[in-house]
C-alpha cells in the first residue's frame, strides 16, 4: 500500500484504496461503458492536457514506476513547441482544450474556448487551420498507439470529444491513411462522460477488498445510474 493510502486511512479510520483517475474511469468504461465487452483498448481523455488508461489482456497496463499512460507528452512533432512538461513537441500541445485554445489565440485569434473554436470550422480559416493540425498530431498519436498495443477499441473523452463529427469523422480518415498494413480500431465516444472516474473509483475499493467481479460491476451499474441526474 502507498504511503498516501496509510496516512488517509489512519486519518479517517476507514479502509481507502488510492488509484489513478484516469485507470478508474477505464475501469468503468469496461465495466458499464463503452468498453463493455473487451480486454484490449484505450481510454484517452482530451480535456485541458491528455492522458490515456491502457488496458492488455483484461489487465491495466501500469509501468514499472506506474506512470504508463502520459498519452499527452509522447513528443510527436520533432523540435516542437514547448511543454509545460519541460519536453518540446508534445501531442498534448496541439491537441488538447487548452492547446488548440493557445494556439488559435497566438496564431492572432480571439481567446476562445476549443468548443468555440470548433464551431467557428467552416467560417474562420485560422480555426480551420488550427483544428486540422491538432487532428494531424492526434492521429499520429493514436497510430502509434494502435500498433504498439494493439487495442481492439479506443475511446475518447474529456470535453474536446464533444466536438462529434467535427472530431472523429475526419480523425478515422487521419488514422487510416496512417496505417499501411492493418486497419485502425473503432474509436468511439465515452459512454460515461465526467462521471467515469467518479463511477471507477467505488468498485476500485471494492475490488481492493476482495469483492468478486458481478459486485463490482453491480455497483458501477448503480452509481452510474445514480450521477445521470447530474450531467
Amino acid at each position: 500500500m502507498c504511503r498516501c493510502s496509510t496516512i488517509l486511512r489512519s486519518e479517517l479510520q476507514l479502509p481507502v484504496a488510492v488509484g489513478h483517475d484516469v485507470r478508474a474511469a477505464g475501469l468503468a468504461e469496461r465495466n458499464t461503458g463503452a468498453a463493455q465487452g473487451f480486454a484490449d483498448f484505450a481510454l484517452v481523455p482530451i480535456g485541458t492536457g491528455v492522458a490515456a488508461a491502457l488496458v492488455s489482456s483484461g489487465g491495466a497496463v501500469t509501468g514499472a514506476t506506474g506512470a504508463a499512460g502520459e498519452f499527452g507528452h509522447i513528443p510527436v512533432i520533432p523540435g516542437g513547441e514547448p511543454c509545460t512538461c519541460g519536453q518540446r513537441g508534445c501531442l498534448e500541445v496541439y491537441m488538447s482544450g487548452a492547446g488548440v485554445a493557445r494556439r488559435y489565440r497566438a496564431a492572432g485569434g480571439d481567446a476562445l474556448s476549443t468548443r468555440r473554436i470548433v464551431g467557428r470550422l467552416g467560417a474562420d480559416p485560422l480555426a480551420d487551420r488550427v483544428w486540422s493540425e491538432a487532428l494531424d498530431v492526434l492521429a499520429q498519436g493514436l497510430d502509434i498507439l494502435t500498433l504498439l498495443l494493439d487495442p481492439g477499441l479506443i475511446v475518447l473523452g474529456g470535453g474536446v470529444s464533444h466536438a462529434g463529427d467535427a472530431l472523429f469523422v475526419p480523425l478515422a480518415e487521419r488514422m487510416s491513411a496512417g496505417l499501411a498494413w492493418r486497419e485502425s480500431p473503432p474509436v468511439v465516444r465515452s459512454a460515461l462522460g465526467g462521471d467515469a472516474g467518479r463511477a471507477g473509483a467505488a468498485p476500485l475499493a471494492l475490488r481492493r477488498r476482495g469483492a468478486d467481479r458481478r459486485l463490482v460491476k453491480l455497483c458501477t451499474t448503480w452509481l452510474c445510474a445514480r450521477l445521470k441526474p447530474c450531467r
